[in-house]
């Protein structure tokens, strides 16, 4: 049974000295240093939360970016216990085959077939090599060399040589230097670059 007199729990009487010397006890109470901890981490608590709490709709406006995101990342993973397509295998009929060796040997290049027929350039070459047709030499064709390095010397641009013979400019150019043609500097290029 608790004294009316006595303090409330967790409280303590402070006695006042008077200037008279005697002591008297005080109706004020004091908070116990416990009591003074709870409420200074009550205090910090409320304001990590104020301070680290996310405004309102915020919070509900990145969870919906993030489902956007993830949704975005499942319909573009591939599933993984599933098989990859194969590749649509061209198969060219008999017409198709002597078609293509005949545009080989008027002069199409085995790049240009593979284009026109939607097929590797290795299927061409192994279509041409079935059909024993004469397989030609990379590069530019003996035969235009000259024709080329007139062009070249004359002012013809690699480029447009290249374009002629159906091969790349670097291809003109290693040809060109191979019979001695030293090969010009580009335009707004240093010498000797």
């Amino acid at each position: 049974m608790a004294r009316e007199d006595a303090p409330p729990f967790g409280s303590v009487a402070i006695r006042h000295q008077h200037d008279n010397g005697g002591d008297r006890s005080s109706d004020r109470t004091r908070d116990t240093a416990d009591e003074q901890a709870e409420r200074c981490v009550s205090d910090n608590r409320a304001e990590a939360r104020r301070r680290y709490s996310n405004p309102p709709g915020e919070a509900s406006d990145q969870v919906g970016r993030l489902r956007q995101l993830l949704q975005l990342v499942a319909a573009n993973t591939p599933d993984m216990g599933a098989e990859a397509p194969k590749q649509l295998q061209r198969r060219l009929r008999a017409h198709q085959v002597s078609e293509l060796v005949a545009l080989y040997d008027t002069g199409s290049n085995v790049s240009e077939l593979a284009k026109r027929y939607g097929c590797h350039r290795d299927t061409v070459s192994k279509l041409l090599d079935r059909a024993g047709a004469s397989c030609r030499q990379r590069g530019v064709p003996p035969d235009r060399v000259q024709n080329a390095i007139r062009a070249y010397v004359d002012g013809a641009s690699l480029a447009t040589i290249g374009a002629e013979l159906s091969v790349d400019p670097m291809t003109v150019a290693r040809m060109l230097r191979a019979n001695g043609v030293q090969i010009r500097p580009r335009p707004g290029w240093p010498r000797g670059a």
